[in-house]
């Protein structure tokens, strides 16, 4: 069983029931049969909070933040060495910053990258990606973040015309 790393791509197209995301689940729950621990380095995480916080505010940042520990993942920081490592590969190859620390974290672990972002297509010779879509994640979201899982009417009032809202919190249980 590969060690896998979680792009914030990834875990966004599972929150928010986006396509690919069965694929995510399905490699989460393999993970979680395995006793594999899935990675989520501690920049492509913040990704997700930001994003959560600045779209749905605290509460659902806080039901993010809780959704991702109860999956089991182990966050990875992002220590002087891994910065001038992600520096390097940003300097090198066309990708974000936030994606050269989920890639340099990727090399130095030896873990399989699962992403939807077509970025990764650039730095496909470096390491294993598991693609679980590559089309464009177009609006990011948030999602319910209910821990019973039901249809969350707040987010629905709140929702951007460009959103796409959905009622499930993505845990895979």
């Amino acid at each position: 069983m590969p060690l896998r790393i979680y792009d914030s791509f990834a875990l966004l197209k599972l929150f928010q029931k986006e396509q690919g995301y069965l694929k995510v689940a399905r490699l989460l729950e393999e993970d979680r049969k395995s006793e594999s621990l899935p990675l989520i380095q501690i920049i492509n995480f913040g990704e997700i909070i930001y994003i959560t916080k600045k779209d749905f505010g605290e509460h659902a940042k806080l039901r993010v933040i809780r959704n991702v520990i109860q999956m089991g993942f182990r966050i990875i920081s992002a220590g002087d060495d891994l910065v001038y490592e992600a520096a390097e590969l940003k300097g090198s190859y066309a990708i974000s910053y936030a994606d050269a620390f989920l890639l340099a974290t990727a090399l130095r672990e030896n873990a399989v990258i699962v992403t939807g972002d077509p970025e990764f297509e650039n730095v496909e010779s470096l390491c294993q990606i598991d693609w679980v879509s590559k089309a464009k994640l177009m609006a990011v979201v948030g999602t319910c973040f209910q821990s019973d899982h039901k249809a969350c009417p707040e987010f629905n009032r709140t929702a951007q015309p460009r959103s796409k809202l959905h009622s499930s919190c993505g845990s895979t249980s």
